[in-house]
């Protein structure tokens, strides 16, 4: 290890972690990954490609598939990993911001790889893919990075920036050209019909984990 991990500033590329198996580079005063090398959150890492792809596409750190399960004394279906695809986390979380290069226009050069596999290069910064459902968005970018049919709305339910579906409602986590049943359209999003009901009913609770499941 060096001194600085991929997105922080540098000076000279030998400062960069991942420099020295020529996975990183100070480009623009900025340690970057290059060569098909990827953040882990410490160190720019060759990644098989298709473990990338699963920790890109992944719910954790671990790169796991998440699914839909519902929590009757919660009241809320919970978007939880099914299971490890790996033993040792994929990336490690980083608190601090980060910087990318995203236009550049070098071929075979990824911008989203000085960011960590759930973030995305915008503008210049690594900002966090957003599922839709989630609050906190500031651009377009970080809701349709994770599903392209969202955008951020500042007119959400609870006065936070929230990912919206760009066509059809909101509906735990999943944007619906119209509400299934047992459920009706409010502004943005499907609402209960009789909520109540619906947490006593094992079979409607079963077909709309399904619904929700078979979703993207």
């Amino acid at each position: 290890m060096y001194d600085h991990v991929p997105g922080t500033s540098c000076q000279a590329s030998s400062q960069c972690n991942g420099f020295n198996t020529h996975g990183a580079q100070c480009m623009q005063s900025i340690c970057t990954c290059i060569n098909g090398a990827a953040s882990n959150g410490a160190t720019c890492q060759q990644f098989n490609p298709a473990v990338l792809l699963q920790a890109r596409s992944g719910c954790d750190q671990y790169g796991s598939s998440c699914k839909f399960v519902f929590s009757t004394a919660r009241k809320k279906p919970l978007f939880a990993p099914t299971s490890n695809i790996t033993e040792q986390p994929l990336w490690y979380a980083v608190v601090t911001s980060r910087r990318c290069l995203w236009n550049v226009s070098a071929a075979n050069f990824d911008p989203d790889s000085t960011c960590l596999p759930n973030e995305k290069c915008i503008r210049g910064e690594c900002r966090m893919k957003l599922w839709p459902g989630e609050y906190g968005c500031t651009s377009d970018e970080e809701c349709s990075a994770r599903c392209k049919n969202t955008y951020c709305s500042t007119n959400s339910d609870k006065g936070i920036p929230q990912c919206h579906c760009s066509n059809g409602k909101l509906l735990y986590g999943r944007c619906f050209q119209q509400c299934p049943t047992g459920f009706h359209p409010d502004g943005a999003y499907c609402k209960h019909d009789d909520e109540d009901h619906f947490w006593m009913d094992a079979n409607e609770q079963n077909s709309l984990r399904e619904l929700l499941n078979s979703g993207t």
